[in-house]
This record gives C-alpha cells, sequence and structure tokens, in this order.
C-alpha cells in the first residue's frame, strides 16, 4: 500500500514526513500541493481526495493528532437551518479569511439565492473548507436544490429539459438561448447550455442518456456557440480533440488549443468551407452577433463624426470601445486613449442621443478632456466641481456629458442616478484596482450599462488587480468570486503571501474579447526615438555614512523582528535608507546630495534652454522644493506640478512651462504622471526610482506621445551599491510580469510568475 504520511507540527503547518522516500513521479503529480516538504493547507482536502484517486493513502500520524483536530475546527463549516426552514452557516473557527466570506455573503448568517449559495461553496472550497451538513440543514439543501434544479434527459431520441415553476427567470432566459419548447434545439449545445447554468449560479443534473446523445452528434457535425469560460469569443462543440479527423483537418487552422476562433469574423469563412465541404453544422445565433461585431471593429471609422480624423489603430479602438460597450482599452501611454474613447461615445451618441456619459478621470485631466472634446466633438461638455451646492445643481443641468474627478464620487450621491443606464468611462482605471478602497466599492455600486475602462496600466503590481478592474467593467470575465480567482491563477504560500502566478495563458485568453492593447512599435513608425539611461551615482563620503548607520539599524531589526509590526518597521527604515540616497536634506541633515550635482552635469550636457525643455520627475514633495531652491541657487528657472495644488495653479504651471521661453524645466511628483501632454520635452529625469515599473513608463510617456518630433531621452538616477540597485532587479521582475500576462502574443504557451513575498523583498532589499 502506498503511503503518504503527514505530521501536523500546529494547525496551520503540516510536513510530509516520509517526503525524501516518496518517488520522484509523485512530487511531480503532486506538486501544487505542496511548497517543499509543506502541505498547501488550504489545499489539504483536495489533496486527500487526489491521493485517494491516483490509489495513495493519506495518514495523519498519531502523535500529531490533536493539532490536526485544531485544523480540522479551524477548517469546518457547518450548513444548519433556521426554525423557518432557511439555510444558515455556523462557523466557530477564528480564521479571518472564512469569518470576512461568511459576513460578506452571508450577512446576517442565511443565503436565499442559488447564485450566491453555489459560488459560496465554492469559494469556502478554495480556502480548503470542509462543508459538514446537520439532518435538518440537509433536508433544507436538498428542498433549495429541488427548487432550483434544472434536469436535463433524454426523451425520444431528444435531449429534454425540465425545472421547477419557481425557478428564476435569469436561468429560465439562459435555457431560452438554447433550447426550444424544452428541447435543446441541437445536442452539441448541451456542453455550453450547461456551462452558462452554473456560471449564472443554478443547479444542472444531466443524465448519462443525454450525454450519449451528445457524443453520438459529434461523430459528424461541428457546432459553433459563445464561449461560457472565455466571455465574447466563439467555441467550436465538439473541442478540437474530440471531433471527427475530416472535420478537424477543415477546422484547425481556424483554432486555437481552447477551440476558440482565432478571430470570430473568421466564422464566416469556415462557414463557407464546412458548406462546400457538405459538412454539417451549426451556428448560435448569438455566435453570429459576436462574429458581426468582430467584423465591423475591422471596418473604416465614419470620420465624418469628428472635427479630425483619427489615425488608422485609433480608428480599430475607437470601433472596438464602440460596438464591445464594456471593454478596456489599454494602449501604451501616448497613443491617444482619449481620444479613441471620444470617438467612440459620439458613435454611441449619434445612435442613441439621450444616453448620459460619465467620464471619471483624476483631477489634473479634467479640463484637458473637455478640451479634447471640444476640439474633435464640439460638443457641451460639463466638468462638475466647485462647493456642494454648486455640483447639485450640476448634476441637475441638461448636459448629457459630465465630467468628474475619482474623489468626487464619495462625496456626491447624485453621481448613482445620473449614470444609471448610462456609460461610465474609467480614464486611469487603474485607480480601482483595489477592491476594498471606497472608491472602487461605490463604482461597483452603480447601474451603468456601459463601461470603458483606459489604462495603459492596467496591471501594476499584482494579478489581482486585473481581477477587480475587470469586475467593474466587465465581470463575466472572470466570474464573480476573488476566491475562485486567487485558487485558479496564484499559489500561495501558508500565510497566504501569494508565491507565484500561474495558469497565464489562461488570463490572456479570458481578457482577448474585452481587452485591446497595442504597444508604440507596433503602431507608430515615424515616433521619433527613446532611449533610456541609468546613470549610477556615488554618493559622498557624508551621504554614505548615514545611509550605512540607517542600513545596520534597519537590518539588526529586521534579523531579531519579522513578524508583521516587523515587516512595518523594515519597509519604513527602508523608506529612509531611500530618502538618504536620494538627498541628505530630506533627513534634515546637512549637505547636498550628488545626486543634485548630477543633475547640473545633465542640464549643462544637453543644453537645456531656450527651445529645449525637460521635466525632473520625484516621488516627494519635499525633494521636489529641495530641487528647485537648488536650482534658483544657480540661477536656473523651473516651475513646480504637484497634487496639493489646485486646478486652476496647475493649468498656471503647465501654461508657463509651455509658453514661457525663460522657463525650460518643469519639476513634478506623480501628480504628472498621467494624462498630461507635454510632447515638446526631449529629456525626463527620472530622480530615484519607484517600485512600480508602471508608474516610471507613465512618466516617460508624458514626453515620448504621439505629437513628439525629437528623440527622447529618459536619464533614472541610481545611486551606488545602495538599496536603489536592488530596486533595479524588482522592476525588471515586475515588469516580466506585465508582459506575459498583457502583451505576449503566445496564447498556448504555459506561463508562471515568481511574485516576491514581503518578507522575500525586504530580505532582497536589505541583502
Amino acid at each position: 500500500m502506498k503511503k503518504v504520511k503527514i505530521f501536523f507540527q500546529s494547525e496551520d503547518l503540516a510536513k510530509v514526513s516520509n517526503f525524501k522516500s516518496l518517488p520522484k513521479s509523485f512530487l511531480t503529480e503532486f506538486q501544487r500541493f505542496l511548497q517543499g516538504d509543506e502541505v498547501v493547507l488550504d489545499l489539504f482536502w483536495d489533496f486527500r481526495d487526489f491521493l485517494k484517486k491516483a490509489d495513495w493513502v493519506l495518514i495523519v500520524e498519531k502523535k500529531s493528532i490533536k493539532a490536526f483536530e485544531g485544523f480540522k475546527n479551524q477548517k469546518s463549516v457547518i450548513l444548519d437551518s433556521s426554525k423557518n426552514g432557511s439555510i444558515i452557516f455556523r462557523y466557530r473557527g477564528k480564521d479571518k479569511r472564512i469569518l470576512r466570506l461568511i459576513r460578506k455573503i452571508s450577512p446576517k448568517g442565511w443565503i436565499l439565492e442559488p447564485l450566491k449559495l453555489g459560488s459560496f461553496l465554492l469559494d469556502l472550497r478554495s480556502l480548503g473548507v470542509v462543508v459538514t451538513y446537520s439532518t435538518s440543514g440537509k433536508e433544507a439543501l436538498d428542498r433549495f436544490k429541488r427548487k432550483n434544479l434544472v434536469k436535463i434527459f433524454e426523451s425520444n431520441n431528444q435531449i429534454q429539459i425540465d425545472y421547477h415553476s419557481s425557478l428564476l427567470s435569469k436561468y429560465v432566459l439562459v435555457i431560452s438561448d438554447y433550447a426550444n419548447a424544452k428541447i435543446l434545439i441541437d445536442p452539441l449545445f448541451l456542453k455550453p447550455l450547461v456551462e452558462a447554468l452554473k456560471f449564472a449560479g443554478s443547479w444542472v443534473e444531466v443524465s448519462e442518456k443525454a450525454w450519449k446523445i451528445n457524443k453520438i452528434a459529434s461523430l459528424n457535425k461541428v457546432s459553433f456557440a459563445p464561449s461560457v469560460k472565455f466571455f465574447n469569443q466563439i467555441e467550436a462543440f465538439p473541442a478540437r480533440e474530440f471531433m471527427s479527423n475530416d472535420i478537424k483537418e477543415i477546422c484547425d487552422s481556424f483554432l486555437n488549443g481552447s477551440s476558440l476562433l482565432t478571430s470570430a469574423r473568421s466564422l464566416k469563412i469556415l462557414s463557407k468551407k464546412l458548406k462546400a465541404l457538405s459538412v454539417k453544422f451549426n451556428i448560435h445565433p448569438s455566435a453570429m452577433i459576436l462574429a458581426s461585431d468582430d467584423e465591423a471593429i475591422h471596418q473604416k471609422f465614419d470620420n465624418s463624426m469628428i472635427n479630425l480624423p483619427l489615425l488608422d489603430y485609433q480608428e480599430k479602438g475607437a470601433l472596438f470601445l464602440s460596438i464591445r460597450k464594456r471593454a478596456l482599452l489599454g494602449d501604451e501611454m501616448g497613443l491617444g486613449k482619449t481620444v479613441q474613447a471620444i470617438a467612440a461615445i459620439e458613435k454611441m451618441k449619434r445612435k442613441d442621443p439621450d444616453l448620459k456619459v460619465l467620464i471619471v478621470v483624476p483631477a489634473s485631466l479634467r479640463t484637458q478632456w473637455r478640451s479634447e472634446f471640444n476640439k474633435f466633438t464640439g460638443r457641451n461638455v460639463e466638468i462638475v466641481r466647485g462647493k456642494p451646492e454648486k455640483r447639485q445643481l450640476l448634476w441637475k443641468s441638461s448636459a448629457d456629458i459630465k465630467i468628474v474627478n475619482y474623489e468626487l464620487l464619495r462625496r456626491d450621491i447624485e453621481v448613482k442616478e445620473y449614470v444609471k443606464d448610462g456609460l461610465i468611462v474609467l480614464d486611469e482605471c487603474q485607480r480601482v484596482k483595489n477592491w476594498k478602497t471606497k472608491t472602487s466599492k461605490i463604482i461597483s455600486s452603480y447601474a451603468f450599462r456601459y463601461c470603458f475602462g483606459l489604462s495603459g496600466t492596467p496591471l501594476e503590481n499584482s494579478i489581482e488587480e486585473l481581477y477587480t478592474i475587470m469586475k467593474v467593467i466587465q465581470p463575466s470575465v472572470f466570474g464573480p468570486s476573488p476566491f475562485g480567482f486567487r485558487k485558479r491563477y496564484l499559489v500561495l504560500d501558508r500565510f497566504g503571501s501569494v508565491v507565484k502566478v500561474k495558469n497565464i495563458d489562461e488570463v490572456r485568453k479570458k481578457m482577448n474579447g474585452v481587452f485591446l492593447r497595442r504597444r508604440k512599435d507596433e503602431v507608430l513608425d515615424s515616433l521619433p526615438e527613446l532611449t533610456e539611461s541609468v546613470r549610477y551615482v556615488k554618493m559622498s563620503i557624508s551621504q554614505k555614512k548615514l545611509y550605512r548607520k540607517i542600513f545596520k539599524k534597519v537590518y539588526k531589526s529586521w534579523e531579531s523582528d519579522r513578524s508583521d509590526e516587523g515587516q512595518m518597521n523594515a519597509l519604513e527604515g527602508i523608506l529612509r535608507m531611500r530618502e538618504a540616497c536620494t538627498c541628505p536634506e530630506l533627513l534634515g541633515e546637512q549637505g547636498v546630495g550628488n545626486k543634485l550635482k548630477e543633475l547640473i552635469e545633465i542640464i549643462e550636457s544637453a543644453n537645456i534652454g531656450p527651445g529645449k525643455k525637460m521635466i525632473i520627475f520625484t516621488q516627494w514633495v519635499r525633494m521636489g522644493k529641495i530641487i528647485g531652491e537648488f536650482l534658483r541657487e544657480k540661477n536656473i528657472n523651473s516651475v513646480f506640478y504637484h497634487g496639493a495644488l489646485n486646478q486652476k495653479n496647475r493649468d498656471q504651471v503647465i501654461d508657463k512651462f509651455k509658453n514661457d521661453s525663460e522657463i525650460n524645466i518643469f519639476i513634478a511628483t506623480d501628480a504628472a504622471s498621467s494624462g498630461l501632454n507635454l510632447q515638446f520635452v526631449d529629456l525626463v529625469v527620472n530622480f530615484e526610482l519607484l517600485y512600480n515599473p508602471a508608474k516610471i513608463a507613465q512618466r516617460v510617456a508624458r514626453a515620448h506621445r504621439i505629437g513628439s518630433k525629437n528623440s527622447v531621452l529618459a536619464i533614472h538616477l541610481v545611486s551606488e551599491n545602495t538599496v536603489e540597485e536592488k530596486i533595479l532587479s524588482i522592476l525588471e521582475r515586475k515588469k516580466n510580469l506585465f508582459h506575459k500576462v498583457l502583451e505576449s502574443c503566445d496564447f498556448e504557451k504555459k506561463e508562471y510568475a515568481e511574485i516576491l513575498s514581503k518578507k522575500e523583498l525586504i530580505d532582497l532589499l536589505l541583502s
């Protein structure tokens, strides 16, 4: 008998005690359940079930039974029923994730909707929970299932569907897409029907005879229907591997590894081929619509609708947004996402003049959006700002295109009513990447019909950001459950920290129907060259002493305390180290940092003056002021743009920089890193490094964008032999993740990306 012995050192740590004696084939087969010799406890019950199927026996060692019982208590939820027969859940453990899930989905302890119950049970499973049932709970669940169950069976050699008269209308609507008078219109539509019902939250039972009719139909026929797993894409049924050889030979060049059409518009060509060769096939009406929409996206945009013509790739972007209606435009910074969104809005307004549009932007971009609207359409666009009384009047005005900054969404309750059944445009939509923020929660509560997301950097740090953004824009892409998403695409350590991203190829495929991204090098032949350069700066002797003093203190503290509080203290200490690298004055010390001296050399060698301008980006307002004062002492004029300026002062700073020949240096914090058009600039200097490569790219893109006439040089200042060199390696890791998820064109390549936990990050920075 093949045995796997598990020893529970505590209720949250279990190891395979006979790990070294297990064969290599075992470690390969069950790798996803283990981290070294440790068991991933959220997958413990799955691990047990998989072992059983493979004829292995899992044995918990006797000496660890007490810890194992503690683990079971933490991972057990009881499904019971109340006096009135409602399903309720009882949990006596202390796992904060499980408690949070129960309170979120079932705040009063009971669940009445099948969608919530189905996804809830899956979410519990993804946290390694075992659900046990009381007798009354089992009876309540059986009643619940009977009422919400869809039965699919064979009758008179046809596939028939039956359900309770009280079945929710949304499930009946799904069934009506695939059936006529409760008879499935095509046996090959059985699989997509079952998937659609389960995705919607219904309980489904399919008889063996129904599957047999489906299998027989697949021997000499192929059908096409919208994919449930991959939204807005067309899937072939049966899958490629189950098609007859003749049909597979015809379809193969049109399908990818997931049996999806590589291009929806190619359905027309494929159907002609099948017809010419007398092959039986069927096309679901919704698949025809998807094919037609995809064809329309590749047509010419009617430029007579706007005052200035679009470039070819911008026409496709405008059509993509206006036809998909809920989509994410992720073009690289500087390719004109604003213009494409305006053209799409104009197209939709021509079709539906009463459509209300709300454009949500960072505060610094409100005026620019209105200016672009005026330039391209001449429409009356209103910016909502000012005191509460004034804003109330603006929300009630007749203007049906309004611009508002993200911060006001939390203050103005009128937004909810205004945007109902309308179009919401989220510029720099990475602002909603964190589902815990009030802004993200508020936007998710709006009942808008259409949504455009615009961002050159929809993934900045974690793949979970994509889930939150897509949940706002188009929830059907990744589904309703964040816990299911984490289980499918993330590998976690026993503390719940992300250590690896998996199934990246599937993430790309899922987003393919609603996400469009182009890079500058793909669409702009005439864009001037961008050169990026890292300039290493030696610190002064006093600066080195200050840096080493802080480093020793932080290192010693981290070695003695690696708790959550120790992590916070270490990260705070690393921030002080970064400030010492940049300029001692940030820490109240005397002396000029060598980066400031290097800056003067850069200005002089680049001949900055009338006709040649530069931007200096810094993370800190204090540093911006120090740079400005230092330049003033050298008789060099500059302006400073930062978040504390009101809109009027921001506009004045930009105007002065653009039009005053005496002011050729623009100092800015990241308040200027998104949306601003400064394509007359030749040189961008990042005074210190950020942890986020997307933010750095946004900074550089203020200068390197459509309209740039001269080549652009971006210089990143890095203090030698310091934490800043470690940050460079972190930036490369994050760039690699971004490329794999959003830019790689190989949809069949199975890719993974390693992620640094907080502890690993600190260890790297202090190494």
